[in-house]
């Protein structure tokens, strides 16, 4: 079994060779050429002694640094094919996820504005609702005063004038409440609750107009003392 020890001493004597070599062809062939052919016979029976082992380990070393080589290239492949592996496995699982939750923001989203028209829908059609009932109620206590206020004016058939200036008032606050009440329908919820409250506003002051009017007729149909 050949060792560095082996690969050492074949490195040494190679290089006791050279240097004898060296210097006899420094001294060149004029001067004294002393060389020992005995020792470079003896070098040379070494070097041809070392050699083979000396070639078998370094062709052992070079096999086992491939061997390492090869090892740590297959571990590294191994390494990138399973972080690669991970890594889409990560972005498959984080894919899922982010569709999982755009889906489920999707279908709150419809959810909220279907809730949302619904409730709006329902605003509204309460609200047209209480519109309604609060115009007819108006529309029928503006009858009854009309109605009221046209049988105790037919009472007094000398004060024609002021019946007749009763009646014209009478018919006026109508027209005028069914105008509003028909513009009510194209407005707005708030614009629809200010009428209302105009319209019950003119007709306080018409029910006040119509009191004041009885009096001042039940005045004036009063006999003279």
């Amino acid at each position: 079994m050949t060792t560095n020890n082996d690969i050492e001493t074949f490195k040494n004597t190679l290089d006791a060779m050279r240097s004898v070599l060296t210097t006899a062809l420094n001294k060149g062939f004029g001067g004294r050429l002393t060389i020992n052919i005995g020792d470079l016979r003896n070098m040379a029976e070494e070097l041809n002694r070392l050699q083979d082992p000396a070639i078998t380990q370094a062709n052992n070393l070079l096999a086992n640094e491939k061997s390492i080589i090869e090892e740590a290239a297959e571990d590294a492949e191994n390494r990138r094919s399973q972080a690669e592996t991970y890594a889409n496995e990560t972005m498959n699982k984080a894919n899922s996820e982010a569709s999982r939750v755009k889906s489920e923001a999707s279908a709150f989203a419809v959810q909220t504005r279907e809730q949302a028209n619904d409730y709006y829908n329902t605003t509204i059609s309460q609200a047209q609702e209480q519109a309604k009932a609060v115009l007819t109620d108006a529309q029928v206590r503006s009858q009854q005063i009309l109605q009221d206020a046209q049988g105790r004016a037919a009472q007094l058939v000398s004060q024609s004038e002021i019946t007749k200036e009763a009646e014209k008032q009478s018919t006026m606050m109508m027209e005028n409440a069914r105008q509003r009440a028909a513009a009510m329908w194209t407005r707005s919820r708030e614009e629809l609750l200010a009428e209302l409250e105009s319209v019950s506003y003119a007709m306080t002051q018409h029910t006040e107009g119509v009191r004041s009017l009885y009096q001042r007729i039940q005045q004036a149909s009063m006999p003279n003392d």
